[in-house]
């Protein structure tokens, strides 16, 4: 039985495998994608290259900051940096629009704060209040307003249940697995073509050669307490790492036991029956889940109240790998 990774905001769809398939995978990139990008404050900074504008040759540069962000707004990220590395001048009075530009593609490819849920193929309905009448609107929308049912059947599933499935086996499309400026090879020539002329690379560099991990948070200098956490947005509970050092292992395994839906036991692991079916109805399946540090969540949600369920989480996700892998596995390593 195949499951799927489905982030119901970013219509997105990843996974396919049998749960027992892919469940001990080390695969960070997912949990990196749950963590909100933040873009260091020198992508603001001036990089400090000599101006000289003329009128007469670039009066695009005379016009006012607000008619240059409007124009930016029917750009992506690569087209605006083409056009920031036409020549120094343009470098610099793009240099506002470059970041927002920037910081909407990061934006737009996280997953921090989607709606999640790891659906399996014999599910037969979906948690209750998953999908919007928004969301059904935006479906139908995609399918062309389709006739789900036969006139002779009749309705056999929920309607919500039938416009995902099928929204989610022709529509979503699968995560990019690396940050790509780009999207065709053509740009790419392009935009080499450009980078080396007019502006340093030392300036251009930061901006076209982008690794995705540089925009995840770091943890403060002197936080010894600070450390990784998985969090429910719609249900306020989280489960949270012991130390920094584990990094975010565990947290993709603990993510898999909260938020799998389906109505069939079968996840092709050794554990008791018990076990898989109260995975298979995953009591954060649907809801709002990221990825953050203690530091930033502390300074975000200070005075509110959160639930911590990692003991029993963690149990779980420990006592499967008795069960299953031979003990290999700890949520928190000794």
């Amino acid at each position: 039985m195949g499951f799927y990774l489905i982030s119901i905001d970013n219509l997105q769809i990843s996974l396919g495998a049998d749960f027992g398939e892919f469940f001990w995978d080390e695969d960070n990139d997912k949990i990196y994608r749950l963590i909100a990008p933040v873009i260091p404050s020198s992508y603001l900074e001036s990089d400090r290259l000599v101006q000289r504008i003329s009128t007469t040759a670039t009066p695009f540069l005379n016009l006012p900051p607000e008619l240059l962000f409007l124009v930016a707004e029917y750009l992506d990220y690569a087209d605006v940096l083409c056009l920031s590395l036409t020549c120094p001048n343009m470098w610099s009075a793009t240099s506002r629009i470059r970041y927002i530009s920037l910081s909407t593609k990061l934006n737009r490819r996280s997953w921090a704060g989607s709606r999640l849920i790891c659906l399996g193929d014999y599910a037969e309905d979906l948690p209750t209040g998953l999908i919007t009448s928004s969301d059904l609107e935006q479906m139908d929308e995609i399918l062309g307003h389709p006739t789900i049912f036969e006139e002779d059947d009749g309705p056999t599933e929920p309607r919500d249940f039938a416009l995902l499935y099928r929204v989610y086996q022709s529509y979503y499309s699968r995560p990019e697995r690396f940050l790509t400026i780009c999207g065709t090879s053509e740009k790419r020539r392009y935009m080499n073509l450009l980078s080396e002329p007019s502006i340093p690379r030392r300036v251009s560099h930061k901006w076209t050669s982008l690794n995705e991990r540089d925009f995840i948070p770091k943890p403060k200098p002197g936080m010894k307490d600070d450390r990784w956490m998985l969090r429910n947005l719609s249900k306020k509970e989280f489960v949270i790492k012991a130390q920094l050092t584990g990094g975010v292992h565990g947290l993709l395994q603990a993510l898999y036991t909260l938020i799998t839906w389906s109505n069939d036991p079968g996840i092709s692991m050794v554990c008791e029956e018990e076990v898989s079916e109260a995975i298979i109805r995953g009591p954060w399946a649907g809801d709002r889940i990221d990825v953050t540090l203690k530091s930033i969540h502390d300074f975000e949600q200070e005075g509110e109240s959160w639930e911590d369920i990692t003991v029993r989480v963690a149990g779980v996700v420990d006592g499967l790998s008795e069960s299953d892998n031979w003990g290999k596995f700890k949520f928190d390593e000794d």
